[in-house]
């Protein structure tokens, strides 16, 4: 795997908004629906993805080094978690790249966090990932096709139930998260 090998050539590395990766990966014959975020990573010779062992608290982590990043996604958790693990620990490479240069990694705890998180970066990611994954025309289309129940709305999208009920919640279709 190649590795960008300076600072300067990284923060060059431009894809901003998840709009936009939608468009490239469209261009890259990449399937949208449901996004096939392993693939889609898989495009970018500075990210390596690893799926290993990291115990019962930590569902990803991101780490900078050797002029690249290292995406580990825990092997033990279910796929459509690791398909929004990794969906989360790309909205990290994309938002909060200058952070990972900085300071090596980031190492995700708890999947899904309150939005009145006092970490501001994971917040970001996990917005990044619900709608990278579940965009908002998507996820009301689906609703309207006759699919109200969240673990047939979370099989449409490939993300767990509990991934669905939170875009629900943060599109303000249901009151309780």
């Amino acid at each position: 795997m190649a590795f960008i090998s300076n600072k300067k050539e990284i923060k060059e590395t431009k894809i901003i908004t998840w709009e936009e990766m939608l468009l490239d990966a469209e261009k890259k014959n990449i399937t949208l629906m449901p996004f096939d975020i392993y693939a889609y990573v898989n495009t970018f010779d500075n990210i390596e993805i690893i799926d290993d062992d990291l115990g019962l608290e930590i569902s990803g982590m991101i780490e900078y080094a050797s002029g690249g990043f290292v995406i580990t996604i825990n092997k033990y958790h279910s796929y459509e978690r690791r398909r929004f693990t990794l969906a989360h620990e790309f909205g990290h490479y994309c938002m909060h790249r200058e952070y990972l240069i900085n300071n090596k990694s980031i190492k995700d705890v708890a999947l899904f966090r309150s939005e009145n998180t006092k970490d501001k970066k994971e917040f970001e990611a996990n917005e990044f990932a619900a709608k990278l994954l579940m965009p908002k025309d998507d996820f009301l289309d689906v609703i309207k096709s006759g699919k109200t129940k969240l673990g047939d709305i979370a099989e449409h999208f490939g993300v767990s139930a509990t991934a669905a009920k939170y875009r629900a919640y943060k599109l303000g279709l249901i009151k309780e998260y």
